[in-house]
């Protein structure tokens, strides 16, 4: 991606109202114009996050870096707790390096938080993971559940079934509370797969974030992704959906100050009108504002009539 036009949608999206840009990837870290970019964003009073695999910010030097150029919140993708499960799920020699960018984070009190994909190869090494990351220092321990991705994910091929997903993350929370362990789950499966009582609690102490306050930008409509080629896409995992091409022959994007007629294309594919609940005992369930259903990724590999089971009313 041309950092020219990397800049132009930064302004345009300003323009119309955007507070926040993540930088995720691949490894956004890698692109060229990096710290351009950061930069750029904070001279546009963006929140500038990136999503990385901690690798480069081994490397000290590449953390203060990040906090001169003003970063506003750095999310470090972590997946075990030793080098055998960490390398083996990213299929890269990542782990040691990973774990001294938490460190070299924590020793420049930079914003940051963990994020853990909760998958078929670490599923019994959860508790442990957390209690490692709280044991380092970590304030921010977030966990979030492989999903079918559209798109090649590698870990895409480690997606655990809903039920099975519900289960663990109920498991785990009684060992978290018992040690006394802070630590969330973003909610993407259907709320009703949990224990009722159980559920009510995990809510309240924020260990499990509901969907529809977890940052879907394709149900609240309140965010796009722009993939390298210029393609706009609904979230970050389903990169095979393009919507609509954003650039002309040279790079350069060409709905600047004009984007109105981009939204008025695809806006039928965001929001809660446009959303699309797995099952019909999904439209009288107490919980069905906050649950959403779950992440419809799922529904592309999972049979909803398997799972979806629905709550009659919040009582």
């Amino acid at each position: 991606m041309p950092i020219f036009y990397a800049k132009e949608v930064m302004e345009e999206m300003k323009r119309i109202g955007a507070k926040k840009c993540t930088l995720i990837g691949g490894e956004p870290t890698l692109y060229p114009h990096f710290f351009d970019l950061v930069q750029y964003g904070r001279r546009l009073n963006l929140f500038m996050k990136v999503v990385t695999n901690g690798r480069l910010l081994s490397d000290i030097k590449f953390v203060k870096k990040l906090k001169e150029n003003g970063v506003s919140l750095v999310a470090i993708s972590i997946h075990g707790t030793s080098a055998r499960t960490q390398n083996l799920i990213t299929q890269t020699e990542s782990y040691h390096e990973t774990v001294a960018s938490i460190k070299n984070c924590l020793k420049e009190k930079i914003n940051f938080l963990t994020l853990t994909t909760l998958n078929e190869l670490n599923q019994n090494k959860i508790y442990k993971i957390g209690k490692f990351l709280n044991e380092l220092g970590v304030k921010t321990i977030i966990f979030n559940l492989a999903c079918p991705s559209v798109g090649e994910v590698i870990l895409a091929k480690f997606v655990l079934p809903p039920d099975k997903l519900a289960q663990i993350i109920q498991d785990n929370y009684f060992k978290f509370k018992k040690k006394g362990v802070k630590v969330g789950f973003y909610a993407t499966i259907p709320l009703c797969l949990y224990n009722r009582k159980l559920l009510t609690k995990m809510i309240a102490e924020n260990y499990l974030v509901p969907l529809a306050q977890g940052g879907c930008n394709v149900y609240s409509a309140t965010g796009l992704a722009f993939d390298p080629w210029g393609n706009i896409i609904p979230c970050c995992k389903q990169t095979k959906t393009i919507l609509i091409n954003t650039k002309d022959e040279n790079d350069r994007f060409i709905y600047k100050d004009r984007f109105e007629e981009v939204w008025k294309r695809i806006r039928k594919n965001f929001g809660k009108r446009a959303w699309q609940y797995p099952s019909k005992k999904c439209t009288f369930c107490g919980y069905k504002k906050n649950c959403i259903g779950g992440c419809p990724l799922f529904w592309g590999c999972f049979n909803p009539f398997d799972y979806v089971e629905g709550f009659d009313s919040l009582r």
